[in-house]
């Protein structure tokens, strides 16, 4: 899944975007996640709103917050696409308040374009204030899209520091075949 929360801390997330370059079973030893349930045949209104008959009003903002066409609201849950899907998570985490969100290879199948308001949208959440981990196998989007990195290679920290650091001293990786 590619959007899911926990109610733990990973290490020192605080204002800045984490990213983690590797797997999310690197987690599993230090924090709890969970994802989200839904069935396929539920409509997006459901799966946002539960089975209250009257809209929630927030969730129009939300829409509007990650730059999502509020027509989806009455589209079922299998017929988005998978880009749609991704923000309707999303959506669905900030209705419900989750303010440590974990996007695992989240940027995986966006398009260039879909990617850097992906950035934008990242940017604003941690300016409100929510705790973000971004995990992917994608340097370039990580490097644009977080301050720190955290490398793991076979469920191990090889690397923890900025990405410029990362940059400017390949040899602060632990020695690993991942270098090569």
């Amino acid at each position: 899944m590619e959007v899911v929360y926990s109610e733990g801390k990973y290490k020192s997330v605080d204002k800045e975007v984490v990213g983690l370059y590797g797997d999310i079973t690197y987690l599993d030893k230090s924090i709890d996640t969970y994802g989200i349930s839904y069935k396929d045949d539920w409509t997006v209104r459901r799966l946002l709103n539960g089975v209250h008959l009257r809209l929630n009003n927030r969730i129009e903002d939300i829409f509007n917050y990650i730059g999502l066409d509020i027509k989806y609201l009455n589209s079922r849950i299998d017929e988005l696409s998978h880009t749609i899907f991704k923000y309707v998570m999303l959506a669905y985490l900030i209705l419900h308040n989750e303010r440590f969100i974990i996007f695992d290879h989240f940027d995986a199948g966006l398009s260039y374009k879909e990617q850097k308001k992906f950035i934008g949208i990242i940017n604003k959440l941690r300016e409100d204030g929510f705790y973000i981990l971004v995990i992917s196998n994608n340097f370039v989007f990580l490097s644009k899209s977080c301050k720190r990195l955290v490398i793991a290679y076979d469920d191990d920290e090889v690397f923890d520091g900025t990405v410029e650091e990362l940059l400017k001293e390949r040899r602060l990786i632990k020695n690993t075949s991942i270098i090569s």
